[in-house]
């Protein structure tokens, strides 16, 4: 009878050991992220951007990188990765740890790509989204030595030539925007892709392909130097940047319209603590009177989002193009 009580006795011992030191593991784990968010930063933070130099993309990171990097009071190293429409630095980022020291700027491409192409990872998902940057419309533009200079010639040269005038794009969100151009304006254009903005408007200005889609940041330095023609404002009201240029709805597609956004995002699983700590320097940097112009000389606006408005939104803009992508019969490659 003592021998089966002391073996009980023994046996509720162990499991109060094992109870104790699973309860001190699981708090360690928890506290962890807590931990990590309290340290934080304390080694450079790398922001990848995957789109190449010179890009709207890149020149937007850059502007807030340095701010940014003055905010925490660490080094923010932009690293640019470009290819496959940012998937490949996307795809870098979905791998990386989730301790905020690396760091992912995207347009909307990236809610996109599921539908254009195989992407190695979830677009939604395996991401954790920050804030919303800033938002930038969309312009189509031509060269100067084009047999057009506005919208309305622009639809009747491309009705008589059908399939023979090219329109670039540098990613999926320029390459839709002219998707929904072509079926808004009943016209057949081919469309040429480019691995970024910088190429894509060297070209334009060169003569070598003959429109092309962008956004506003990307095309300002050519706009101020007067070297391409802006036909038309994608977005529902003119762009501040330039007054001028008429929205391609009221210039001779009604009820056009496209806008789009660069997005900061984590990897999966970063704390909330950082992704809130982050989210508030990036409100207070794009909101301060300096940025402020910063993005006004860029042709984008500040648009600081909370973390669920930004997964809010990104996964509305998903189901958009969706049936955008469908609509237009456009097959993943």
């Amino acid at each position: 009878m003592v021998s089966n009580r002391c073996i009980t006795l023994r046996r509720m011992t162990a499991a109060s050991c094992n109870f104790v030191i699973g309860l001190c593991a699981t708090l360690l784990l928890a506290s962890a992220p807590l931990a990590m968010a309290q340290n934080y930063p304390n080694k450079p933070i790398r922001v990848i951007v995957p789109y190449s130099p010179g890009g709207g993309t890149d020149v937007l990171s850059r502007s807030l990188g340095e701010k940014l990097s003055v905010a925490l009071g660490q080094p923010v190293v932009i690293d640019n990765r470009a290819g496959a429409n940012g998937a490949i630095g996307s795809e870098a980022v979905a791998r990386a740890a989730p301790d905020g020291y690396t760091l992912l700027v995207v347009t909307n491409t990236h809610v996109m790509n599921p539908y254009l192409q195989k992407v190695p990872f979830d677009t939604l998902n395996d991401f954790t989204p920050i804030t919303f940057v800033g938002i930038s419309k969309m312009v189509l533009v031509s060269g100067l030595n084009q047999p057009f200079s506005n919208i309305k010639e622009l639809i009747a040269y491309a009705k008589a030539n059908p399939g023979k005038v090219a329109i670039g794009n540098s990613e999926a969100a320029t390459m839709l925007t002219g998707e929904l151009f072509k079926m808004m304006a009943g016209v057949d254009l081919q469309q040429v892709p480019y691995k970024g903005g910088a190429p894509l408007m060297t070209d334009v200005v060169g003569g070598h392909v003959p429109l092309a889609v962008t956004s506003v940041t990307t095309v300002m330095p050519h706009y101020k130097s007067h070297k391409l023609r802006v036909l038309g404002v994608s977005s529902k009201t003119r762009s501040s940047a330039m007054p001028d240029v008429p929205t391609i709805s009221e210039a001779g597609v009604p009820g056009y319209e496209v806008q789009g956004w660069y997005a900061l995002l984590g990897p999966k699983g970063l704390p909330p603590a950082i992704a809130e700590r982050l989210q508030k320097e990036i409100a207070k940097i794009v909101s301060a009177p300096e940025m402020h112009e910063r993005f006004e000389t860029l042709g984008a606006e500040a648009a600081p989002t909370t973390p669920s408005e930004t997964a809010a939104t990104m996964r509305a803009d998903m189901e958009k193009w969706a049936g955008v992508i469908k609509k237009a019969g456009i097959q993943p490659q």
